[in-house]
């Protein structure tokens, strides 16, 4: 797709949005429960600073209607819901459409199968993520909200961890960081706070964060006492699992790790890990102990893992992410076949890498 086409597309999402939030008195927020995800949400709220908005966090670790409340969302009947950074599918938008019989926008960057005047996602048609590197970065673009700089270059930092350092935008956030006199380190140590919350099941923690950062900015979630007491408690099961964790098999380009945790370090486990085996494709089995819920984590930062995902999305698996990660979530603790399927269609998809 050329670049007149997306801006075509971006103009297009942009008046449907506007029109709809223009027209809103009440407005309810889905949004994910990472780094990228409250920050999205803060920026839509400070963008349409006039309106009234209320905010909702899915279920921790899952991405189908069972994770949203409904009834929540219903009491306050707002006008309009928007869904941002929360990479769901069609069916459960239909479906979360009928249940609330309102319209839903959704502004996202993941991989999935969103097509629509209001689901605004380029990744989806472009299938290029580094034009869409968060959904902070994809407000900007569709709202032009440059004067947000340092809030969306830090959904892109939550989103990429250490390796923005290494990747082509790093010099790009280092500029747009600049003005507000905050470093890549910072932005960093700033995300790894706000994902602590979901990271120990701290859903008012979440909220917290959320507020503080819409109200306090970056530095009042550098010094927030509550969100330091929450990254003190995961790190130091990360802290332990790091020092005494080893490959299970290898097979290249695969090193597979499969491991235990109390809290969902899934992502914060499996980013450290890619970064040990940078040339290679880490897959990580973790069940966590405190969801009751296996997740197959996938990333690599060499290898494209997008022909990979979505051969397991048309086998029925319960498979999101994008190009360079990906996580399976398995409803049972037993996930030898999601295993064993996921490992055969990464080896047949990189064969040819």
């Amino acid at each position: 797709m050329s670049s007149a086409s997306i801006t075509h597309l971006l103009n297009k999402w942009r008046d449907n949005v506007v029109e709809r939030i223009r027209k809103a008195r009440r407005i309810a927020i889905i949004h994910h429960w990472d780094t990228d995800g409250i920050a999205s949400a803060v920026l839509i709220s400070k963008y349409f600073s006039s309106k009234s908005f209320s905010y909702y966090i899915p279920r921790i670790g899952l991405y189908g209607l069972e994770a949203i409340n409904v009834q929540d969302i219903k009491a306050i009947s707002p006008d309009i819901v928007m869904i941002v950074d929360y990479g769901i599918t069609m069916k459960v938008i239909r479906e979360l459409k009928s249940e609330l019989q309102r319209e839903v926008i959704v502004i996202d960057h993941h991989l999935t199968d969103l097509r629509g005047d209001l689901l605004c996602n380029p990744v989806c048609i472009t299938h290029d993520e580094e034009a869409c590197p968060s959904t902070t970065w994809l407000i900007k673009e569709l709202f032009d909200a440059q004067q947000y700089a340092s809030l969306i270059a830090l959904g892109v930092v939550g989103d990429y961890g250490r390796y923005i350092e290494q990747s082509n935008l790093s010099d790009v956030i280092k500029n747009m960081i600049k003005e507000d006199g905050f470093s890549i380190d910072q932005l960093m140590r700033a995300s790894q706070l706000i994902d602590s919350c979901y990271r120990s099941g701290d859903y008012a923690g979440i909220h917290h964060a959320r507020d503080v950062l819409k109200h306090k900015g970056i530095r009042g979630i550098l010094e927030d006492r509550i969100l330091h007491r929450n990254l003190n408690y995961v790190n130091k099961e990360m802290e332990e699992i790091l020092l005494n964790i080893e490959p299970t098999e290898v097979k290249e380009p695969l090193v597979v790790f499969e491991v235990e945790t109390k809290n969902y370090i899934t992502s914060y486990l499996g980013r450290e890990l890619a970064y040990r085996y940078k040339d290679e494709v880490v897959v990580m089995v973790n069940y966590v102990k405190s969801l009751d819920l296996n997740y197959i984590y996938v990333r690599s930062y060499k290898y494209d893992l997008s022909k990979a995902l979505k051969i397991l999305k048309g086998k029925g698996l319960h498979v999101g992410g994008k190009s360079h990660v990906f996580v399976v979530t398995c409803r049972d603790r037993d996930c030898i076949r999601e295993k064993d399927l996921t490992l055969n269609v990464l080896m047949e998809t990189l064969s040819g890498d």
